[in-house]
């Protein structure tokens, strides 16, 4: 991740200080995100890409959906990180979408007041995983729009795919 983007603003000269030492004295960096390849490189020539990927049986694989819904279900899974996701985007949505589901699987919302179309189930373990999302109808990142949701390819975009869910 870029750690400096993630951090409070007030620290963000410390946090890119510490990371180019951490990068000079470790054997390797792992990048997942090809644009910090070049970032890296500029303080050690040790670095790999390796890309996220996804369980290969659960590609095409049918799940059987966690619960049944009588409306179209737009979803959700991982952590909702308050720094790349995007909350008003999504609750607005749900407010001028209420013959829709918004199903939320992973950290729930720190808000109260949200619409009653909202369903937040928390974390699941991952062999559950698939089932919630065999619930969707349509899978969403509503990421914010900063530099960190640029350096980042989420593993749940590969999840989504491997169920062939328009993301």
């Amino acid at each position: 991740d870029n750690m400096p983007e993630l951090c409070a603003p007030e620290l963000k000269e410390l946090m890119i200080k510490a990371e180019k030492e951490v990068f000079k004295k470790v054997d390797l960096v792992i990048c997942m995100a090809k644009c910090r390849i070049n970032y890296v490189k500029k303080f050690t020539d040790k670095v790999a890409w390796i890309s996220e990927g996804v369980e290969k049986e659960n590609i095409n694989k049918k799940f059987k959906s966690y619960k049944s819904f009588n409306k179209p279900v737009i979803g959700y899974t991982g952590g909702i990180n308050h720094v790349k996701f995007d909350y008003n985007l999504v609750i607005n949505t749900a407010k001028i979408m209420p013959n829709y589901y918004f199903l939320f699987v992973g950290e729930h919302f720190k808000q109260k007041n949200l619409p009653k179309n909202i369903i937040q189930v928390g974390k699941v373990p991952r062999d559950k995983l698939f089932n919630y999302i065999a619930a969707m109808d349509i899978c969403m990142i509503p990421y914010t729009k900063i530099p960190l949701s640029h350096h980042c390819c989420p593993l749940k975009l590969f999840d989504y795919a491997a169920l062939n869910k328009p993301v």
